[in-house]
């Protein structure tokens, strides 16, 4: 099956793993908030808060790539969370959190170390993890926005 974008792109989808169209995420309060499957990328999807307005969209980005040769190629996968606002005389700023995951494609690493790594992170961001109430705290995010290290 292939797909034809607006732009003229063609993306082979036997070869494009897609995740469900629509993913639903909490937020840092607890409050699910639904992505919404708004475009395939050459490289991957965005997905866009259904909930939020064309001028303040928050979207999802889901890219791949691969570097390298032979037993030295790399896997890159790029997960985004992009917020864009505006200001009081309407230009537009946007906010990015971005999660790389790379390793190489050899066997190396199975994927529940790589989930090991992800979780010491999302435990060190959120003072704890999540709580059916949203994250368990801010300290360490907010001493990482004041510049801490």
């Amino acid at each position: 099956m292939r797909l034809r974008c607006v732009d003229a792109l063609v993306i082979d989808m036997e070869k494009f793993h897609v995740l469900t169209a629509n993913l639903a995420l909490d937020g840092s309060t607890g409050t699910e908030a639904t992505f919404a499957l708004q475009t395939y990328l050459p490289d991957g999807a965005r997905r866009i808060d259904a909930s939020s307005t064309l001028v303040e969209p928050t979207f999802l980005e889901i890219k791949h790539s691969a570097t390298g040769k032979g037993n030295a190629i790399v896997d890159r996968h790029l997960i985004s969370a992009i917020r864009q606002e505006t200001d009081t005389a309407g230009n537009p700023f946007k906010a990015t959190v971005n999660l790389t995951i790379a390793l190489p494609r050899n066997t190396v690493f199975a994927n529940g170390e790589i989930a090991d790594l992800v979780s010491y992170l999302v435990d060190f961001i959120t003072d704890g993890g999540f709580s059916g109430s949203g994250i368990a705290g801010t300290t360490n995010l907010s001493a990482i926005l004041r510049g801490e290290s």
